[in-house]
């Protein structure tokens, strides 16, 4: 074939494959539609809260959160939908539209948006170089697992539709967040004084007041700003009490849990709890409180009584006629605060109560003993009280002290004052005009009876004196016959000295007998071996007319004198004391008292309510003369 003839043909085929492919991109033209995307370049920005990351937000709060939503002015296409999915534990409660970053105008959302998660942005034309805001409204979760990410999903298209070549080129776009804090446990009120197994309120005693008082403990969950939580909230609470304690679990309602049966069984100071459940942060611990106790306490005090007559608030009230004086023991129940901030509070009271003797009475002999000493709460129709009306002390003796009791659920009393059963005794219902039966002591003299002793003088006491009468405090009478006599008023007597008998150069004769007048102010005498009668104090010094211990005629003190002292009531000697002088108790002279000793040997009236006791001064020993220094003690 010539050369011309293969150009030729050459030229033919070109041409054809030209004409080819010039047909093949119009066709290509041809099944592309319009609009559709050419290289993907397309690419967003976002921020959240004008940053990325965005700033932290409060734990379990609901905050608001602005998008801000650009397309890049490289992007060939608009910017026309796109989804949002918030970071994972968030709740989303509310979005819209705004015209700037502050959001403080909204609008609806675009047409075709869906509220949800994710939340679904269309219609949003957004050209290259252009943005649009919008505000999310989200609660955040109680904590921050790490890794939170805002995700932004954009399409060219504005239904979120067509190829893949519709998305952008850097989508999903993610924008960091944190949380600040954590949600945690808060009590909505503070616990306040309670009492021991009742429930706790935040008013003092709430519980047990009439009407009850204040509300019970609540506990809350609240977000890293303070603020509570309500939205999601569930589950059991438990407070951890710095003591035992009851009643201590409930469950989230509404977003609160109540406690209306805490109860802590031990009373004590400076008690408090702290609240726990399970997702959430330890409460801080409450408010501090005391629990104090519910205790039994005597509404009255008992008094001096006679054996086997009913315990009175009135000293001998069983006797007086011809109506009792006085009121019967009587018990209570009452809440006491430890912190002695207010007065108790009285409660009404149920079961039975016993009563017991307590103190030094049970160590004496014989020991103290009661009967009927139990009764109900209620027995005489106020069930605010135990009435102790047949109540006996069956006992003679001092030092009796009162205990009530009852089974389990109030703490014991504290001890009632101390008292003394007597054999005899006369109730006086006015210490200062007191008239006595004939018959009163025991004896049957006449209020007119007399009695007439050689060298008799009458003595009396100083009852302002408090010093204590010259008798010095080591003198074992003193204080045995301070502990024994008290009057109604609770006074007690003190003693003047007189000296008894000629002592010029002490010599002389002593006195044989004296007689002491009681006051009717002290009526209510000591019973001793079955005979009413006043006890003396009484202090002596020995005296030496020939000088026979020392060589001069004199006084002798009791700690250089080789004899002991007289004998007292009950075979007692009498004791020295630290002025020299010996000092005992004289009582009658049925208590075994030698007739050369003192003793008292008879008592009557002056018929004003006063008691003459006569005193034989006994018989001197050979040589020696007793100078008897009285101090007397009723």
């Amino acid at each position: 074939m010539s050369r011309r003839l293969r150009d030729t043909k050459r030229h033919r085929y070109l041409g054809a494959s030209i004409g080819a492919l010039v047909c093949a991109i119009a066709v290509a033209m041809i099944m592309i539609p319009a609009g559709a995307a050419g290289p993907n370049n397309k690419t967003l920005q976002a921020t959240i809260n004008g940053g990325n990351p965005a700033p932290a937000a409060s734990a379990g709060a609901n905050a608001r959160f602005v998008l801000w939503l650009e397309n890049d002015a490289t992007s060939p296409n608009q910017l026309g939908s796109a989804n949002v999915t918030i970071p994972a534990g968030f709740a989303i409660t509310g979005a819209s539209s705004c015209s700037d970053s502050t959001c403080s105008s909204t609008s609806s959302l675009p047409s075709g948006s869906v509220f949800g998660n994710p939340l679904q942005l269309r219609s949003l034309g957004i050209a290259p170089g252009g943005f649009r805001y919008f505000l999310i409204q989200a609660t955040a979760p109680c904590s921050d697992p790490g890794g939170l990410q805002w995700k932004i999903e954009a399409k060219q298209s504005n239904d979120f539709s067509g190829p893949p070549g519709n998305a952008f080129s850097n989508s999903p776009y993610s924008v960091g967040q944190t949380l600040n804090g954590a949600c945690k446990l808060a009590f909505v009120n503070q616990p306040q004084d309670t009492a021991v197994n009742t429930p706790i309120r935040d008013q003092q005693w709430g519980s047990v007041r009439t009407p009850q008082t204040g509300n019970a403990i609540q506990a809350e969950v609240v977000d890293g700003t303070g603020h509570q939580v309500t939205g999601g909230v569930s589950g059991m609470v438990t407070l951890t009490c710095t003591v035992a304690c009851s009643g201590n679990q409930a469950l989230f309602v509404n977003g609160v849990a109540t406690f209306a049966s805490l109860t802590i069984g031990t009373s004590g100071t400076g008690d408090s709890f702290s609240a726990s459940a399970s997702g959430y942060q330890s409460s801080d611990p409450s408010s501090s409180f005391n629990v104090d106790p519910v205790e039994l306490y005597f509404q009255n005090e008992p008094t001096d009584t006679v054996v086997n007559t009913v315990i009175r608030d009135v000293k001998y009230g069983s006797t007086a006629t011809p109506n009792t004086a006085g009121s019967p023991v009587t018990v209570g129940v009452q809440v006491r605060s430890l912190a002695h901030l207010t007065p108790p509070l009285q409660l009404t009271g149920s079961g039975t109560v016993t009563i017991n003797a307590t103190g030094a009475c049970l160590t004496q002999s014989p020991a103290c003993a009661l009967t009927a000493n139990t009764a109900n709460f209620g027995n005489n129709g106020d069930s605010h009280y135990a009435v102790f009306g047949s109540m006996t002390g069956t006992t003679v003796t001092t030092g009796y002290q009162l205990s009530a009791k009852e089974a389990g659920t109030y703490a014991d009393s504290a001890p009632s004052n101390s008292f003394n059963v007597d054999q005899f005794g006369v109730y006086c219902g006015d210490p200062n005009n007191c008239s006595l039966p004939n018959s009163s002591d025991g004896q049957k003299y006449s209020d007119s009876t007399a009695v007439t002793t050689t060298g008799a003088q009458t003595i009396t006491l100083d009852y302002n004196n408090t010093a204590g009468g010259g008798i010095p405090p080591d003198a074992a009478c003193y204080q045995e016959i301070q502990s024994i006599y008290v009057d109604k008023q609770g006074n007690r007597p003190s003693g003047a000295a007189v000296l008894i008998g000629p002592a010029s150069n002490f010599q002389g004769t002593s006195t044989t007998t004296v007689n002491h007048t009681v006051n009717k102010h002290w009526v209510q005498l000591f019973p001793n071996n079955g005979n009413p009668f006043i006890e003396l104090c009484m202090g002596a010094q020995r005296i030496d007319p020939t000088g026979l211990y020392s060589g001069v005629p004199g006084p002798v003190p009791c700690n250089v004198d080789p004899n002991p002292g007289w004998v007292t009531k009950n075979g007692t000697p009498a004791v020295c004391a630290s002025d020299g002088n010996f000092y005992g108790i004289v009582g009658s002279f049925q208590q075994s008292i030698p007739s050369t000793d003192p003793q008292i040997t008879g008592w009557s009236s002056d018929g004003s309510g006063n008691r003459i006791f006569t005193i034989s001064m006994g018989t001197p020993a050979s040589g020696q003369l007793w100078i008897w220094d009285l101090n007397m003690r009723p």
